[in-house]
């Protein structure tokens, strides 16, 4: 089974250094830039052990917040309105470098079946910009 995990920061703040390198390849009209970090993780994984894995690996419960849900595909309908979504993964057949690191901090909680772990990042784009 596939679970999608994002983590963001628990106040949704804009990221202005994304949203300068926006600014910087010469788009205009950007007002806020919001990321989130994604993992897949690829397993015979319970939703008990999608939380834990959640709150005591992937997110600082101090700062940022944490959603997941069965299988890989973002929900397009999540995000605000008047707001791109984009999404940037690694292509095939390119290492991903914090997959082992995150394999390992399962396996360190006593979670052994996970098969894969994949990381994405999330640009929620707020502002008047064209597709």
């Amino acid at each position: 089974m596939l679970w999608r995990v994002e983590v963001c920061d628990r106040n949704g703040t804009s990221d202005f250094g994304v949203k300068k390198d926006i600014e910087d390849l010469g788009i205009k009209g950007v007002e806020s830039a919001e990321v989130v970090q994604v993992y897949i993780i690829e397993g015979d994984i319970a939703r008990s052990e999608i939380k834990r894995i959640s709150e005591e690996l992937l997110a600082d419960p101090v700062t940022q917040s944490y959603a997941f849900k069965p299988g890989p595909m973002a929900d397009k309908k999540a995000h605000k309105k008047g707001h791109a979504l984009v999404e940037v993964t690694y292509n095939a057949g390119v290492m991903d470098p914090v997959e082992e690191s995150v394999k390992k901090g399962i396996a360190d909680l006593g979670i052994s079946n996970v098969e894969s772990v994949k990381t994405a990042k999330k640009y929620i784009i707020g502002g008047k910009i064209s597709a």
